[in-house]
């Protein structure tokens, strides 16, 4: 099954509702993730490369380094669900080369994955592999829609944007959150925007809004800062409240840059924890 859907704390939630059953009636579940930053964010995730073996460089190889008689074979005996996420930014290899090695190991050949159910989720208007200079065409045929593996999943929508259902403060639930979520998916479906004069088959330009936009001044970063955080928070922050929030930086400079003007601001004490290694 792909689902596929814009609201990452939908999936999330959606992820999370199905490890605790399966996992409550003794059935193990492997959650994996394309990037190394989304598996940390979802239960006991890692990513897919490392769980499944699969290899870095993929021009030589036809299948994921799984033995029958090794740790992770004998894991893949016993599991009962894969919760792919970020499927989209996986190339399409490695969802081929784990089908292959799942059909050996588990000795089923004529069952997809060997008979694993496949849960895979995410949003195509998103990241789609990366590969450095390659072009349009190359990208496509490297997605999973171009795989022999597509027509044997079933695809479920996801349709609420959980991003605003799970906003609980009314004054903040306002029609401009709605028009910036449509707006995102407008950009996604490829409606907003003027093709550029020298690439207009892959380039467009895209307008963003003033309401959406900080204006541009002396305190333009600490008006940032105030709009994500706000004065509650600065002063008596809480890992819940900054689990919540974060600020999309270019470059470690300016991360740097704007986490001392956070700290700076904040009055709360702070704890130093130090760590060492010992044989």
């Amino acid at each position: 099954m792909f689902v596929y859907g814009h609201g990452g704390i939908g999936k999330t939630f959606l992820w999370t509702t199905i490890l605790s059953y399966l996992r409550s009636i003794g059935k193990v579940v492997l959650v994996v993730a394309a990037s190394g930053i989304t598996s940390l964010l979802l239960p006991s995730g890692t990513t897919t490369h490392s769980r499944f073996k699969i290899p870095i460089d993929m021009t030589n190889k036809k299948s994921c380094d799984i033995k029958k008689r090794a740790m992770l074979g004998d894991l893949m005996c016993h599991t009962s669900l894969i919760i792919w996420d970020e499927a989209p930014i996986s190339d399409i290899r490695c969802f081929e080369y784990l089908d292959r090695s799942l059909r050996d190991v588990l000795e089923c050949k004529k069952k997809p994955f060997g008979g694993i159910s496949v849960l895979l989720g995410d949003d195509f208007r998103q990241t789609l592999p990366v590969v450095p200079k390659s072009t349009r065409y190359e990208l496509t045929t490297l997605t999973l829609p171009k795989s022999y593996l597509r027509p044997l999943f079933e695809v479920r929508m996801l349709t609420e944007n959980m991003h605003l259902l799970s906003n609980t403060n009314a004054e903040t639930y306002t029609i401009s959150t709605m028009d910036f979520a449509s707006w995102l998916l407008n950009i996604g479906d490829g409606l907003l925007g003027c093709p550029d004069t020298d690439d207009p088959d892959n380039t467009s330009w895209v307008q963003i809004p003033e309401s959406l936009l900080i204006p541009p001044g002396p305190n333009a970063l600490q008006d940032l800062i105030q709009f994500v955080y706000g004065d509650c928070i600065l002063t008596n922050p809480t890992a819940k409240d900054l689990l919540e929030r974060a600020i999309v930086c270019p470059t470690n400079e300016v991360a740097d840059k704007i986490n001392n003007m956070i700290l700076k601001t904040i009055t709360a004490s702070g704890l130093v924890y130090n760590n060492t290694n010992s044989m």
